[in-house]
């Protein structure tokens, strides 16, 4: 499928698109559920001091994520972290909000998720949709969501306030079992038929699309 008829089948599905993110809901999958460790004990950082340049793009960057409901003040939380402004890799003038969670993530148990083995996705994908077209959905981290008791542990530490998600992070606790699960909840009459999946990558066949695009805007 080139040309008219693939810009025609993602134009049919134009809502499902986005250049860059916007102010849409949750996916409609099962959240991520975390439980701390019976030993663990909260830990607030203090606020970094940032360059210039950094306390700008991040004081625009938590404006967005406010404005689209990605996260909401909790002064009262009990963990909290610095924000990190970090280069983009190899785009070093670009920059893109992080937090370190490695802390959090000790004090967690994690769940009994499993993670297909890429060597058999790949032989799969060569063996049942020979030719494949693949994609990669990295940003949609930011649609799945992490269960109302567990928001106080995803903090984000600015200059001047403290902010929880209601969503899951990438890399925290468990973020690649739940994505996966969750692809595999959305696309689970056509995983391994015509569509297969690795975290966030996915491939298919061409002619499989249509069906897949109809699968994915029931989520």
């Amino acid at each position: 499928m080139q040309g008219k008829p693939l810009r025609d089948l993602i134009f049919e599905f134009r809502d499902m698109w986005r250049v860059r993110l916007s102010a849409d809901g949750l996916a409609k999958v099962t959240a991520l559920k975390v439980d701390s460790k019976p030993d663990a004990v909260p830990r607030r950082r203090k606020p970094r001091r940032y360059a210039q340049k950094h306390l700008h793009f991040m004081r625009n960057q938590i404006n967005s994520f406010r404005n689209k409901g990605y996260i909401r003040r909790n002064s009262p939380s009990r963990w909290s972290s610095s924000v990190l402004i970090a280069p983009k890799h190899q785009l070093p003038s670009e920059f893109r909000v992080t937090v370190d969670t490695r802390y959090p993530n000790s004090h967690l148990v994690a769940i009994a998720g499993c993670l297909p083995i890429l060597e058999l996705i790949l032989q799969h994908l060569h063996q049942y949709l020979g030719d494949p077209v693949g994609g990669n959905a990295l940003k949609g981290f930011w649609k799945f969501p992490l269960d109302a008791d567990c928001h106080e542990i995803q903090y984000l530490l600015t200059d001047f306030q403290i902010f929880t998600r209601d969503r899951i992070v990438q890399r925290s606790m468990d973020a690649a079992h739940a994505f996966q699960a969750g692809m595999y909840e959305s696309m689970d009459s056509l995983l391994f038929q015509c569509v297969l999946n690795w975290i966030e990558d996915v491939w298919s066949t061409q002619n499989m699309l249509k069906s897949i695009f109809k699968t994915w805007g029931r989520f």
